[in-house]
This record gives structure tokens, sequence and C-alpha cells, in this order.
């Protein structure tokens, strides 16, 4: 993305996004018409009170067909798991 012009910033939060501009925790305002969010996200800790292990981002680790290992007949998916390759 960077060699094509894109400039990323990481450890900044976002504050405000609006039809004009994005604001930044830091203070700094962002003039833009288009706006594209590709935030982090950290999943419910719903999982973790059932005994479930989590992983990366407090996401469930499922198998490829989304069942949960080590709990038969389980199965996660959508934003609160980690598929595996």
């Amino acid at each position: 993305m960077q060699q094509r012009g894109v400039e990323l910033l990481l450890g900044v939060g976002v504050k405000e996004v609006d039809h004009d501009h994005v604001l930044l925790s830091s203070g700094n305002r962002i003039l833009t018409r288009t706006t594209i969010w590709a935030g982090g996200l950290k999943a419910a800790s719903l999982s973790g009170g059932m005994g479930i292990q989590t992983g990366r981002g407090g996401r469930v680790d499922v198998e490829s067909d989304l069942s949960v290992k080590g709990f038969e007949g389980v199965h996660a998916l959508g934003d609160s798991v980690n598929i595996a390759e």
C-alpha cells in the first residue's frame, strides 16, 4: 500500500469521523471525502467464562470447519473466532 502512496498511521486512535474529516486521538485532523475503516477488534469475553481457551485478540481458535477443539459438537463463527489455516 505504501508503494501506491498510502500513508499508514499506526498506534493512533480515531476520535471522530465526519463527512469531511477524521479527528485522531493525537489531535491531528485529516481532511478527506472518503474514509476506509480498518480498525482492530477484540472479542467479547463470553468464551473465556465458558472455559474455552482464547487466542489472538481474545477470539476463540477454531478449526477450518469452525469446530472448537476439545468441545465436541461446539462450533463458533463470526468476529469472535480465529480460523485455523
